[in-house]
């Protein structure tokens, strides 16, 4: 019986010393996992810091391309449709105003002092800009009553095929 109170006293060190070893490694483990978080957290960061710089180069890029695009079609606009028996003799890029604290803008408006052609471009068609637009064109005779008669063109520079 001795010798069993001595194997049981040496098994219980032995069992203190296992949970001692354990306790230090999840203490190593807790660590390293609170120092993996703190990394993903600045990664986290520096992900939110570069998706910033892709939107503002991204709108940069955008906005410049959409100005390169009307600049090309407000270029032989007034031929165009002088051919198309509308009589303009003059242009006017990205009109904007606001009236009753509603914003507007027009991308080109052709016009010659009593009618006006206000064209959209984009170089992507989609559904809902296409019925912003004419949800637009029923307000331009509040919006530019100086006009007396109004034609609206849309231009998509790049239609699918």
């Amino acid at each position: 019986m001795e010798v069993e109170i001595q194997e049981i006293k040496q098994l219980l060190k032995e069992l203190v010393l296992s949970q001692k070893e354990t306790d230090n490694k999840f203490k190593e483990t807790d660590s390293k996992f609170k120092e993996t978080d703190s990394r993903f957290k600045e990664t986290d960061i520096k992900f939110k810091e570069t998706d910033k710089r892709i939107k503002a180069a991204f709108d940069l890029f955008e906005g410049q391309w959409g100005k390169l695009m009307e600049s090309l079609v407000e270029g032989d606009l007034i031929k165009l449709l002088q051919a198309k028996g509308i009589n303009v003799h003059d242009t006017s890029m990205r009109r904007k105003g606001i009236y009753e604290g509603n914003n507007y803008e027009f991308d080109i408006i052709a016009h010659n002092g009593t009618e006006i052609v206000i064209v959209e471009v984009k170089t992507t068609l989609k559904t809902q800009d296409v019925k912003a637009f004419v949800q637009k064109l029923k307000q331009v005779r509040v919006w530019l009553d100086e006009y007396k008669k109004l034609y609206g063109v849309w231009r998509n520079c790049f239609p699918e095929s």
